[in-house]
C-alpha cells in the first residue's frame, strides 16, 4: 500500500480524502508553544497549577519536542557538550546482597576490590574534571 501526501495552499491531502484548514485552526497555539515563548521572554518559573501542567502534557508531541529545544537553545549554547564523569568511590566487596548488582560480594567480576575513597580524594578528583 502506498500513502501519498501533499500540502498545497492550506489544503492537506492524504490519499483520497482532503482536510481543509480554517482560519481558527491556523492560529491555534499549543500550551507548549505558549509556555515556551513565555519562558524565553520572562525566564523559568516554579509555580504551576495542575491545569497548566496538564495542558502542556496534552500538547502534541512534536510541539513539545520543538518548543523544548527552543527553550533549551535559548538557555544553552547548542554547540557545547556537557561532559560528565563517573567516579567509583568504592569498588566491589559490598556487604549488601542485591542480586542484580555486580558490586555485591557474591559475584566474581575480576576486578580488585577497593576500599571507600576518603572525602579529600573524592573532592580532588571532582576538581580535576
Amino acid at each position: 500500500m502506498i500513502l501519498i501526501r501533499s500540502i498545497r495552499a492550506g489544503r492537506r491531502s492524504i490519499g483520497s480524502s482532503s482536510l481543509y484548514s480554517t482560519s481558527s485552526s491556523a492560529s491555534f497555539s499549543s500550551a507548549a508553544s505558549i509556555e515556551a515563548e513565555r519562558t524565553i521572554r520572562e525566564g523559568p518559573r516554579n509555580e504551576w497549577s495542575r491545569d497548566e501542567i496538564k495542558s502542556i502534557y496534552d500538547s502534541p508531541l512534536l510541539d513539545l519536542l520543538f518548543h523544548g529545544a527552543q527553550v533549551h537553545r535559548h538557555a544553552h549554547n547548542f554547540r557545547e557538550v556537557q561532559q560528565c564523569t563517573l567516579l567509583s568511590i568504592k569498588t566491589g566487596g559490598c556487604s549488601e546482597d542485591c542480586s542484580y548488582c555486580p558490586q555485591s560480594s557474591r559475584y566474581d567480576t575480576g576486578l580488585k576490590a577497593q576500599r571507600l575513597m576518603n572525602k579529600d580524594a573524592v573532592m580532588e578528583a571532582a576538581k580535576q574534571h
